[in-house]
């Protein structure tokens, strides 16, 4: 299902007439314009044949020319007209670097300002085309009413590559900066002068009709018409339906205006002189965006439709035809103005009931919603919208959902929490926590109202959500409370547990929390729509939290499986995810490997600057694990500047925080020396997790004072758990052992060490261990511990050791014997075997080998296709994929390459063979 709002319709240029007369001024001057102008506009009022010309002349375009012709409509906006834009220039295979369908959604700034690096993408994309010339064709610019859109037409002209040209039809002058193209001499305008038929034209137009009574006249039709196609064509039409020669219109015997009154008039002529048969078709027929055969049947309930369709074109009445597979003709707006007018003085009973069958055809989804809209049946509206809101959500199209939602009238919109349940959600996507707040207490007070249970328990689960994320925690609680105890529906009962899930979070009860997000995951897998795993998506921070790290690892995985191929938004998160619960589970390679899935990921789904923070976080601490302090300094400082220009204050220090809390951690990995700690806990707040006496112990034991050192971790060991908001718990235990040892307590330090080691056995968080650093691991290892550890726990130990010391270049240890392995329970096997083999992976080199940053073998079976001249289509075709895939292969190879066009990657294939 398409859900981009986009019908087919709208992006199919029309069929040029076959019985169009030459013009040859106007047809000379608007072929040699198509070919070397940057700017061609046509401007004129209804009914003066700026469609028909520009019919005429696209289908006589160079051979090889490309042509993208888009219709627009009144509802359009800039997201809108990119999709439709992108979808006409498919056949053409342009090289996108993200998907045309996630750069829709990036058009608008949040000060509703064109996004420059947005629409650069498109300009790229078409500089990079292999067409020798292309034409772009906006029809009906008069119909738009989103100023953004012309907003975007200005920035498309000032960067259109010079092989292209933008063609805007329009009645009347357009919002677009004109003067600076007609300076430039790269603006070609043609009026209603130009498009007025001269009495040569008008002339041959009647030779074409072969009609003695038209000859005569058409002095008086010119006077009357003063050359508007429209009119000349109804007065024709009019004269042919008449016996005799009476006059075409009442009054004082002045030349009649050309304007809406004489086209009214003369559209009642000749919708009066039809058979009633084809005039009731076609008066029935005009709720319809186009016309087919089958859906002007379902909706006219005419048999003879296919007959009837036949009668329009051969009358030469004013329609359309789109060079579509199926005859679509498209009735031209004045002549539907007057077929509808026509519909409500005739059969003003049957416009809802044609509404609802127009609606019941619609193949759209867009465009049925908007049918039962008009048709005035809100609940049927409504739930057209239900069927497609999760699609249009998991889309990034939030913005689409309350554009549909506002539509429906107010009293209805507050009578329903289901509508404003969806616009909650499409707020929240837009992080406008107190509007989603609002949102969600109608909708809760709705349901209330209807008496639908479930609804309301969705609505007070969501309600949840929203209270807390504008810190009324306390209202977020007691309602969560009050939904425990009630019998759920599966949907909100996993709504609840996720804002459950939050709280817990919140308060620092990180064990209850592994326990709680365990449930949500299991009613998602048992139960959850696509976006309810969306919905509770946990941030990635909770990766950081012992026993978090195999679950959201299972998260990532399992979302990922039922996206499949779809290009959806969350994609590139989840991968995200997916790395940080791997760097905790000490899969190190696995971790660096889905961190540039999801930078591709991010790249290609025009995502990239709201998931590098998290990346360079997860980058931050690979490095320090590899031992890359250059690297890890150099991410810190990024990361430290990164809210710096548009935070709060309050945003600000808690960013800053946050960063402190890393670096202090990576540092200390890294060996830094006391005044390198000390510089960042400048930033570092006591209160937020590991102030002065995390601090202090880790300062001691950089300056080599073991006893203070051994001392201050003793003093931080019994609250360990407290400290495990960034997973450093584990960290601080085995530091603490460490130090203990090394100011002669061995004794003490068994216990702290058998504890971590435990944990990372239980929750399998090797990660959290391995930040002790070789150093500290190799040290705890090569000491005999005695009957302090069992035979498993030294194994684990070992194993850490060894990964630890790979991660820096040294050879991995040896694998586990096979009597040790018997001795150790499942959980430790698997925690010990992942470290192990993780090590062994890992020991080969530092860093990433660049041969894999080659090409794949399904990019390199791309490659091949696109150098033997295949299209995107038959590429799909020819490796069982989708197009979708096809495109984002095509950008990886560009990327990996580092080439702009497909014909610069046939060029390499020829020369690297």
């Amino acid at each position: 299902m398409d859900l981009s709002g986009l019908a087919s319709t709208k992006i199919q240029p029309p069929r040029a007439r076959s019985a169009r007369i030459a013009r040859p001024a106007l047809d000379g001057a608007l072929r040699d314009a198509l070919q070397c102008k940057r700017l061609v506009l046509l401007v004129a009022p209804a009914g003066f044949g700026k469609t028909s010309a520009l019919a005429g002349q696209i289908a006589a375009l160079p051979k090889g020319t490309a042509l993208a012709w888009v219709s627009l409509d009144e509802d359009d906006d800039p997201a809108r007209l990119f999709s439709a834009l992108t979808a006409a220039l498919e056949p053409f295979d342009l090289p996108w670097r993200s998907a045309p369908a996630a750069l829709a959604g990036q058009l608008i700034d949040e000060e509703g300002g064109v996004t420059r690096s947005t629409v650069a993408e498109l300009i790229n994309a078409l500089a990079a085309s292999e067409a020798p010339h292309g034409v772009i064709v906006f029809d009906d610019l008069h119909r738009v009413q989103s100023p953004e859109v012309h907003a975007l037409l200005d920035v498309l002209l000032e960067r259109l590559p010079p092989q292209w040209t933008v063609v805007i039809s329009t009645r009347i002058a357009p919002r677009l900066a004109l003067s600076r193209w007609r300076a430039a001499d790269e603006l070609a305008e043609f009026t209603q002068e130009a498009l007025r038929f001269t009495a040569e034209e008008a002339q041959a137009l009647v030779e074409l009709e072969q009609s003695p009574q038209l000859n005569a006249r058409l002095s008086e039709l010119m006077e009357r018409t003063q050359g508007w196609p429209a009119g000349l064509r109804l007065c024709f039409a009019a004269l042919r339906g008449r016996a005799g020669s009476a006059p075409l219109a009442a009054g004082n015997g002045r030349p009649a205006a050309v304007d809406r009154s004489l086209f009214d008039y003369l559209a009642s002529e000749v919708i009066d002189e039809m058979p009633i048969g084809l005039h009731d078709f076609l008066v029935r027929s005009a709720v319809l965006p186009v016309l087919t055969a089958a859906n002007t049947a379902a909706v006219t309930g005419d048999a003879r439709a296919v007959q009837r369709l036949d009668e329009i074109e051969r009358r030469g009445l004013f329609v359309t035809a789109l060079d579509a597979d199926e005859r679509t003709l498209v009735l031209h707006d004045l002549f539907r103005d007057a077929l509808e007018d026509r519909l409500r003085r005739r059969f003003p009973d049957e416009l809802p009931r044609l509404l609802q069958r127009a609606a019941a055809v619609e193949t759209d989804p867009l465009r049925r919603v908007a049918l039962w809209l008009r048709a005035g049946d809100w609940a049927a509206a409504e739930a057209a919208l239900a069927e497609i809101a999760d699609e249009l959500l998991l889309e990034g199209q939030g913005t689409e959902v309350s554009r549909l939602v506002a539509q429906f009238p107010a009293g209805w919109r507050a009578r329903s929490a289901r509508l404003l349940r969806f616009d909650a959600i499409a707020v929240c996507m837009r992080w406008r926590w107190s509007e989603m707040a609002v949102l969600m207490e109608s909708a809760v007070e709705a349901a209330r109202q209807r008496g639908d249970v479930d609804e309301l328990h969705l609505s007070q689960a969501l309600l949840v959500a929203a209270w807390n994320a504008n810190d009324e925690v306390e209202r977020a609680q007691a309602l969560a409370d009050e939904l425990s105890a009630q019998a759920l529906t599966p949907e909100a009962e996993l709504l609840v547990l996720d804002a459950q899930c939050t709280l817990l979070h919140d308060r620092g009860e990180y064990a209850t929390l592994c326990e709680r997000f365990a449930q949500v995951l299991q009613l998602l897998e048992d139960h959850g729509s696509l976006l309810n795993w969306w919905e509770c998506s946990p941030p990635t921070s909770w990766a950081g939290l012992p026993g978090m790290a195999p679950l959201l690892e299972r998260y990532g995985r399992e979302a990922l499986r039922r996206i499949g191929e779809r290009e959806l938004p969350v994609r590139a998160t989840l991968h995200g995810l997916q790395a940080a619960s791997l760097v905790w589970a000490g899969r190190i390679d696995e971790a660096e490997a889905s961190a540039r899935q999801a930078e591709a990921d991010a790249r290609w789904l025009a995502r990239a600057s709201e998931i590098a923070v998290a990346l360079n976080i997860i980058r931050t601490y690979v490095g320090a694990l590899r031992g890359d302090a250059d690297a890890v300094r150099r991410r810190l400082d990024e990361l430290f500047m990164h809210e710096t220009e548009h935070a709060s204050p309050s945003r600000l220090r808690f960013w800053r925080a946050h960063v402190a809390r890393i670096a202090v951690r990576v540092l200390d990995l890294l060996g830094a020396d006391a005044a390198a700690l000390r510089h960042w806990q400048t930033w570092h707040p006591a209160h937020e997790g590991a102030g002065p006496g995390p601090l202090a112990a880790r300062e001691a034991a950089a300056e080599g004072r073991w006893a203070e050192a051994a001392d201050a971790f003793a003093a931080l060991l019994p609250d360990a758990a407290r400290l495990d908001l960034l997973g450093q718990g584990i960290e601080l235990q085995l530091r603490g052992a460490h130090a203990l040892l090394r100011a002669g307590r061995a004794a003490q330090a068994g216990t702290p060490l058998a504890e971590a080691l435990q944990r990372v056995a239980d929750t399998g968080s090797a990660g959290h261990a391995l930040m002790a650093g070789p150093a500290v691991l190799g040290a705890l290892a090569a000491q005999d511990w005695g009957a302090a550890l069992d035979a498993s726990q030294r194994q684990v130990l070992a194993a850490l050791a060894a990964r630890s010391a790979a991660l820096r270049g040294v050879p991995a240890a040896p694998a586990l014997g096979g009597a040790a392995v018997a001795a150790m329970s499942g959980a430790q096997v698997a925690a010990a075997a992942v470290a192990v083999s993780a090590a062994t992976a890992a020991g080969s080199s530092s860093a990433p080998d660049p041969a894999a940053l080659l090409l794949s073998g399904r990019e390199r079976e791309v490659l091949e296709r696109i150098a033997a001249g295949d299209s995107n289509k038959l590429i799909a075709r020819l490796l069982d994929i989708s197009p979708h895939t096809v495109k984002r292969h095509v950008a990886n190879i560009l990327d990996k390459l580092g080439l702009q066009s497909r014909g610069q990657a046939a060029a390499w294939l020829r020369d690297h063979p």
